[in-house]
């Protein structure tokens, strides 16, 4: 009795399982090797020699007690996918002497991952180390690392774990969507099976015989689909990287295609009992539960239009960000060794302690032309015309790095002990206000000093860059720009070390803000190892252009997978379109057919579906502008008429995507109505 749509959501189950877990699966490995079964994430702890001398002793410890691990850590050579494991082979079941000699196999492209000898890693022990082999090994090693005075936090990862944990993250639109197609196919195969299930009814069949009667015959689709699928994915895994990883792909498969099967036969249950509220006599006729399947139909339709349009924008705001972050990367790049430190605090009572310890160490570095100060914020000021404006906080070795000119054509040099306030010529009739909120903020040690400062004029249009992809000043609105690593025409307060002016408070600030930025990393390791009081509250120095790389593969998943849910919703908003003019048809055949006979036109006929179909078209074209209008409304009213960054737009792209989105969803519609209007016609209202 199950209509031959319902075996196809079953067979559409395997397909778009094996597609979301070949994303699953390299977002996976992309983030750990599949081979890794357990995982350490090590930190500095208690102990009171530096970590760096425990690495000889932990290689020992591993290999006396047969454990292969291996610290991870990013190939700043390769940017875009690049990591370096560090491995020490104890476990003789673990070709781990393979991986030395031969290299390792990746299950994504996107990632080579090198192996070299632990030994030739310098640096403390701090980091994330892969355990292959058992998860007690894992344990074992944990126990060892704590002993030696570190903190440890250890996972496992299985397949299942790991499908709920990146789903609950940054998959669940894929899965949600995939899942509101099957349900939407389920429910528009049960609807036409409606005579078929009146006539097992007329022969004295209960629900559950009728449930289960249609299982048997999709199970061997689901059966045959399933074979077919996964037969066609190794092939398409053998020439895409020799089956590396297929065992853990295929569980991921496994448990994507359980979730969405149970899924499908939920809502078939639930359509079937629906349909059953019918009169056996009007079910044999072939009518709808009329008003409720309307109001589902409908009701899943505004649902999926929505759903949609915040994937499609969505998938909008990534592409748009992930483009700028691949322009703008080559100038992370040249900067090199230069890294941000991570400030930790172990407990509230430590907060005073950290201000004087960190924010010292912080002002002895920026006077000796070791620290290159780039902090972010936002004017500190009531008035909302000036609140949101970017202002840059810099030191002399910003500004022997980055030129900036003057409106009168000289540049800001360094030096001096003098504070200066570099206002742009969007707010230069302002200038003194600008100053006077500079003063009020807390970070200064004698605020009058700056209050003093007369500003100086900057010429318009200048594109400073903030080392900073993120920024701190909000200068990002809307979806369709995020990357905030240039500031345009912003606020520029020039602070010389030998000013003394920014206090120690300040100086913390900035650098828990990824802000103080050092040149030569050494002179963190150097400070850290002659004070053992500093080394408490900094937990490490990592490279600017490694935490840019990292953001960039973080964003490069995620784009992909909202690419995937984008199609998914396109086909959604096409198959809850049918399912809606199934609904429509069968519900009304008799008025339809009526209707027809006494020279009614086809639109007349249709009205109310075609006026709701039209409906759902401007939105599908109205969203994304009205969004981008609405952004740049609230841009230029916060900022006046010229704001100090790029305003969202839109592009060709956009327009183009949007049209064939709505193209595809009304058209489907629109095609399905007139297949179903002439069916009606041809065969009349009892066999519509």
């Amino acid at each position: 009795m199950a209509h031959r749509s319902i075996g196809f959501v079953h067979a559409a189950n395997w397909a778009f399982a094996a597609i979301l877990g070949f994303l699953f699966t390299i977002h996976w490995d992309e983030q750990v090797p599949l081979t890794v079964a357990s995982g350490i994430t090590v930190s500095e702890g208690e102990s009171t020699e530096p970590s760096e001398s425990l690495r000889p002793a932990i290689a020992a410890f591993a290999l006396e007690h047969q454990i292969t691990f291996a610290e991870e850590r990013r190939d700043f050579d390769d940017w875009q996918g690049g990591r370096v494991l560090y491995l020490v082979d104890g476990d003789p079941a673990v070709p781990g002497a393979d991986w030395l000699a031969g290299g390792f196999d990746d299950f994504s492209r996107s990632v080579d991952t090198q192996v070299r000898p632990y030994d030739a890693l310098d640096g403390d022990a701090a980091g994330n180390y892969a355990v292959f082999g058992a998860p007690e090994k894992a344990r074992e090693l944990a126990d060892f690392l704590e002993s030696q005075g570190l903190r440890t936090d250890r996972f496992e990862t299985t397949a299942w774990e790991t499908v709920l944990e990146l789903v609950d993250r940054s998959m669940s639109s894929a899965l949600s969507m995939m899942l509101l197609v099957a349900a939407a196919i389920v429910g528009a195969g049960v609807l036409l099976g409606t005579r078929a299930y009146g006539i097992g009814r007329l022969q004295g069949l209960p629900f559950g015989s009728l449930l289960l009667g249609d299982l048997r015959r999709v199970a061997k689709v689901w059966v045959t689909a399933g074979a077919a699928t996964l037969a066609t994915a190794l092939a398409a895994l053998a020439f895409y990287n020799g089956l590396v990883g297929i065992g853990r792909y295929v569980a991921v498969v496994l448990c994507l295609v359980l979730v969405l099967t149970s899924a499908a036969v939920a809502a078939h249950a639930v359509m079937l009992l629906l349909t059953m509220q019918v009169r056996i006599l009007a079910s044999v006729k072939g009518e709808l539960p009329g008003r409720t399947a309307a109001g589902v139909a409908y009701t899943l339709r505004l649902v999926t239009v929505v759903i949609a349009l915040a994937l499609v924008s969505q998938a909008f705001a990534l592409g748009s960000d992930l483009a700028q972050r691949d322009r703008v990367f080559d100038d992370y790049a040249r900067l090199g060794d230069t890294a941000s430190i991570t400030v930790g605090l172990g407990s509230i009572e430590e907060e005073e302690a950290m201000v004087r310890v960190v924010g010292s160490w912080l002002r002895r570095e920026d006077q000796a032309g070791r620290l290159l100060l780039a902090g972010e914020r936002v004017l500190p000021s009531a008035d909302p015309a000036l609140a949101a404006q970017p202002v840059l906080y810099v030191n002399d070795l910003f500004l022997e790095e980055q030129r900036i000119e003057l409106a009168d054509g000289g540049t800001a040099a360094p030096g001096g002990a003098t504070p200066r306030v570099l206002v742009p010529a969007g707010l230069w009739d302002r200038g003194d206000e600008v100053v006077g909120a500079l003063a009020a903020d807390v970070i200064w040690s004698d605020p009058d000093t700056l209050a003093a400062v007369r500003p100086v004029q900057t010429r318009g249009g200048q594109a400073v860059f903030t080392y900073n992809t993120t920024g701190g000043a909000g200068r990002a609105h809307g979806q369709l720009q995020q990357d905030e690593t240039y500031a345009t025409d912003p606020v520029i307060v020039v602070v010389p070390a030998a000013s003394g002016l920014l206090n120690d408070d300040g100086y913390l600030q900035f650098a828990t803000g990824r802000s103080a930025l050092f040149p030569d990393p050494a002179a963190v390791e150097a400070a850290l190892e002659q004070d053992p009081e500093l080394a408490r509250f900094i937990m490490s120095a990592t490279p600017v252009a490694a935490g840019v790389a990292a953001e960039h593969q973080d964003l490069l998943r995620e784009f992909r997978l909202n690419l995937f849910s984008a199609f998914a919703a396109a086909l959604v908003l096409v198959v809850t379109g049918i399912g809606t003019v199934l609904v429509h048809t069968r519900q009304h055949a008799q008025w339809i057919f009526a209707r027809h006979v006494n020279g009614w036109r086809y639109t007349a006929v249709h009205r109310l579906l075609m006026s709701f179909e039209l409906g759902v078209l401007l939105v599908l074209l109205a969203w994304l502008p009205y969004q981008v209008w609405s952004q740049n409304r609230e841009i230029h009213r916060m900022y006046g008429e010229r704001p100090p960054f790029a305003t969202p737009t839109l592009g060709v792209p956009e327009w183009t995507s949007m049209g064939l989105l709505g193209l595809v969803a009304v058209g489907g519609v629109i095609a399905a109505l007139a297949f179903t209007h002439r069916r009606v016609v041809r065969d009349g209202a009892s066999e519509a």
